[in-house]
């Protein structure tokens, strides 16, 4: 419930029409999203309501034309209000709100593009960061440098009236640097981030901070910006960066400028409309992703080799074969890409980021398929061995894959964790489910091409599993982080071990993942889980 808003501001500041559908969809799906019982929104839709979620989707209500006196928007003002304004939202709200002009700058703590000029051997530099939080501080950086709002219209003085307790004239907005709502304040800033900040803003701001400086970061950032604009054809990871970007382009290139139409063009991509109206998308689809599962499902079910699915299985194999990342990145040292030759994407080749699973379970689909008798040889070998050999690089130095490349920073990193409302993203983590999926689709290769680095896959998957068995918990569980939670880890880690041949009737790590299963099904056969159980572990 905090994608939105972004998408809604770039087009807002950079006077992109609005189209009258959009806007009622968007507002549809806001009121079937508000809270049941006070109106506001939370961090996602099951969440409690936060000055974030309230703030930034009142905010985008008001963008797209949304009366304020309406029953929807007194309500949702009210819950605000009862937060303390939105003067407590954490920095991404204050980022934004910043951006519009209804709050001053120095409300929002510092993000100094200068800190991408650190060298790269230093234990803090953004390149070691998780993919996700330094490609949303990266524009962040240097809009923030550059200190741009848009101009003043009646929407943003309407929200400057309301969004606040206190009147707007007499914001004291430096003195709310660090104001945070408790229910927002899911991560609370470091002692050593709060340290920094303090340094940040009434030593080096002021008296240290050189022109030279400034600008060298800001040139810098803007030259990242444009390289993952080039590997991305302007889609961006997400849409959080992808917004960010656009802004960026707007800023520093003009209106009218190629680089902010295709932005423009690009955005549409992340947005989607269901029955309760449009929303925006953590990404820009699922297409890579979905398509491997649904093969996978079909050839696990044995409908693969009936002639009824094969045109619709050739169909999807056509897809993935298109859909194959075939180079590396451009720059790609330059801008601290992970190589990427030969994998898959979560969504399309266009987004050209490769994930661990992503590539596992698409070239699994590809592999089964290739190998049923009657499917064409799409992929030939070699485009095979360019998916292995760039898995092969996910591994961490423990034995566990992360997501979108192998881990580079320490988990110190977390203690300059600006954003307040995640915790864990400064740098990749170990993931049972992305682990899984590579000891499976390597178990799967090796069988079909033994003598193809042998000695490294084999050794990969004894790491992993080895990395596998110690992550286990006392109570036969592993924690997920990319579904609900310990049955979807679970799941994919007890795959990990029957790929090497252990199960039930001959290893402990499986009897007790599979009697963790077994105590947590429900009466009526099926398994069910809460989010709330991830915030407690």
């Amino acid at each position: 419930m905090f994608l939105l808003v972004g998408v809604v501001v770039a087009w807002y500041v950079t006077k992109t029409p609005i189209p009258d559908a959009y806007a009622t969809e968007i507002k549809n799906y806001l009121t079937a999203r508000a809270h049941p019982k006070d109106g506001g929104w939370g961090l996602h839709i099951e969440g409690e309501s936060t000055v974030l979620g309230t703030a930034m989707n009142y905010t985008v209500l008001r963008l797209v034309g949304v009366d304020p006196e309406e029953p929807l928007m007194v309500k949702a003002r009210a819950t605000l209000h009862k937060l303390g304004g939105a003067v407590n939202s954490p920095h991404w709200g204050k980022f934004w709100l910043a951006v519009l002009g209804v709050v001053e700058w120095d409300i929002v703590n510092p993000v100094p593009p200068e800190i991408w000029l650190l060298p790269d051997w230093v234990p803090i530099a953004p390149w070691r960061w998780w993919i996700h939080i330094r490609q949303v501080f990266l524009p962040m950086g240097y809009i923030y440098s550059k200190r741009w709002s848009c101009e003043e219209t009646d929407e943003i003085r309407g929200l400057k009236e309301e969004l606040f307790v206190t009147p707007h004239a007499e914001i004291n907005w430096a003195s709310h640097r660090n104001s945070i709502a408790p229910i927002d304040n899911y991560n609370p800033k470091s002692w050593l981030l709060n340290t920094v900040n303090w340094v940040l803003v009434n030593v080096y701001n002021p008296y240290l901070r050189f022109n030279f400086i400034k600008e060298r970061g800001e040139q810098w950032t803007s030259e990242l910006v444009d390289m993952e604009d080039a590997n991305t054809d302007y889609a961006g990871l997400a849409p959080v960066n992808s917004p960010m970007n656009m802004l960026v382009c707007y800023i520093r290139d003009g209106p009218d400028a190629f680089s902010v139409r295709r932005h423009r063009e690009r955005l549409e991509e992340f947005l989607w409309v269901k029955d309760e109206g449009m929303l925006c998308n953590g990404t820009n689809g699922v297409q890579c992703w979905d398509t491997a599962f649904a093969i996978l499902a079909v050839v696990e079910s044995g409908l693969h080799d009936k002639e009824r699915w094969r045109p619709m299985l050739l169909k999807a194999l056509q897809y993935l074969e298109r859909q194959q990342i075939r180079e590396n990145c451009k720059d790609q040292e330059k801008c601290y890409r992970q190589p990427r030759k030969g994998g898959w994407p979560f969504s399309n080749k266009d987004q050209g980021y490769g994930v661990s699973d992503c590539i596992s379970e698409a070239l699994k689909a590809v592999i089964l398929l290739q190998k049923t008798e009657g499917y064409p040889q799409l992929l030939e070998d070699q485009r095979i061995f360019d998916a292995v050999d760039t898995l092969l690089l996910y591994q961490n130095d423990n034995g566990a894959v992360s997501s979108y490349e192998q881990r580079r920073g320490s988990e110190y990193l977390e203690l300059l964790n600006a954003a307040e409302v995640f915790g864990r993203i400064m740098v990749e983590y170990d993931y049972p489910e992305c682990t899984t999926a590579c000891v499976t689709v390597l178990s799967l290769f090796r069988k079909h091409w033994p003598e193809y680095r042998t000695d490294d896959i084999n050794l990969f998957i004894k790491r992993a599993t080895n990395w596998i068995k110690g992550y286990q918990r006392p109570d036969g569980s592993w924690y997920g982080s990319w579904g609900i939670c310990f049955t979807y880890a679970g799941m994919f880690a007890l795959q990990s071990m029957a790929a090497i041949g252990e199960n039930y009737s001959n290893s402990k790590i499986a009897k007790r993942g599979c009697d963790f299963l077994i105590s947590k099904q429900r009466e009526d056969g099926g398994w069910s889980e809460s989010y709330r159980v991830r915030k407690h572990h």
